[in-house]
């Protein structure tokens, strides 16, 4: 990574960080559809993650999101579970007690994990939910994307060292942009099958509180652009 990208990672890693520690200004899709009747929103379908909001500016298309993240990977969750980071910082709060979203690995599509031979990743939510009201929502064996930056590693871009919640010496990645975070719903009966639609699949972008009808994981890729959120009503 070269020096203008981790100067790029480290204030989107702060700037997302902070938003998920305190509540921040908005960000709205700027290419938002009207909703149908037929889809449902992304409270039905993952209940609501009290995420105030995120201060960062829109992308449009996700090569965007690679200048600033280490990397993107597409897997199935695996479980959430309760973490505790030590901040190391020496004035503020001293612990962060995130949720951790336990993901299994299917393929990296941007960039490279901390550790490229990682079959699983944990990765810091926001909110003040328990671990068991968000697997409710989102069961595991459910496809999920996201881009990712390391914040424990020795040369981490935050510097967070992880004291429970996951093996001992585990790399915890944070998200870095909200457009960058899906989980994919599809048609369907199967308790990850949540979608109202009978012929298509939605991506759910938890911190946007938005819906992309039509598309799943593997449209949210380097070369192809963010997909509009559908309005809730």
């Amino acid at each position: 990574m070269s020096k203008k990208m981790v100067k790029n990672a480290l204030a989107a890693s702060g700037v997302v960080l902070c938003s998920l520690l305190i509540a921040g200004c908005t960000s709205s899709s700027p290419d938002a559809v009207e909703v149908s009747a037929s889809v449902p929103t992304a409270y039905d379908l993952i209940g609501d993650w009290n995420v105030s909001a995120f201060d960062v500016e829109p992308v449009t298309e996700v090569d965007e999101m690679t200048e600033f993240s280490e990397a993107g990977i597409i897997g199935t969750v695996a479980g959430f579970t309760q973490g505790e980071l030590d901040t190391n910082a020496p004035e503020g709060t001293p612990t962060y007690s995130p949720v951790l979203l336990k993901i299994d690995v299917d393929r990296t599509v941007a960039g490279e994990l901390t550790d490229p031979r990682s079959e699983t990743i944990y990765v810091a939510l926001p909110g003040t939910l328990e671990a068991s009201e968000y697997e409710a929502n989102v069961g595991v064996g459910t496809p999920v994307v996201v881009y990712v930056n390391d914040i424990t590693s020795p040369d981490g871009l935050v510097g967070m060292s992880l004291k429970s919640g996951a093996p001992e010496g585990t790399t915890i990645y944070t998200v870095t942009h909200p457009a960058g975070f899906a989980f994919e719903f599809g048609t369907g009966d199967g308790a990850n099958q949540r979608s109202t639609s009978s012929d298509e699949v939605v991506l759910v972008f938890p911190y946007e509180s938005g819906v992309a009808r039509g598309v799943g994981v593997n449209d949210l890729v380097p070369g192809e652009d963010v997909p509009a959120l559908i309005d809730a009503p």
